[in-house]
């Protein structure tokens, strides 16, 4: 019985791991160098954006859907057809003090910039943010 029990929650532990990790990972690494050193690295599941969402103050997500207005389904089909997409680079902007890389990669939108000793590393899942748009349409006030 006791086996049953625990056979019953390591089924549980699991599928709520792989629940959560379904969608991949939000990666933040932060490098400043001036005036201070500070490193800030940040890898969470996606999943958590979701749930950050879903306890935001609604008459906020309001304020950004509207401000996004027009461009949420343009940006949602992007990220679709983008995950469908080869590897590649969008942006790769180089200038003598600062760097921009914006490159698509498997199932994540990699965002670098390197500026005066300073990197600044993002990488967001495509279906993440497709999800975030969908969920600020959600809260654009019907004209």
């Amino acid at each position: 019985m006791l086996g049953r029990i625990a056979l019953g929650f390591s089924l549980a532990a699991i599928l709520l791991v792989a629940f959560t990790l379904r969608d991949g990972f939000l990666v933040v690494r932060v490098d400043e160098s001036s005036p201070e050193t500070h490193h800030i690295h940040l890898i969470l599941p996606a999943t958590f954006l979701s749930a950050g969402l879903a306890l935001a103050p609604t008459d906020k997500l309001r304020q950004a859907a509207e401000k996004a207005g027009p461009l949420l389904p343009a940006v949602r089909e992007s990220c679709h057809e983008l995950e469908r997409s080869p590897d590649f680079t969008l942006v790769d902007a180089d200038d003598p003090t600062d760097r921009v890389t914006i490159q698509k990669t498997g199932r994540d939108l990699r965002i670098s910039v390197l500026s005066k000793g300073d990197n600044v590393f993002v990488s967001v899942p495509l279906v993440t943010i497709e999800k975030a748009t969908d969920k600020l349409q959600s809260f654009q006030q019907p004209l």
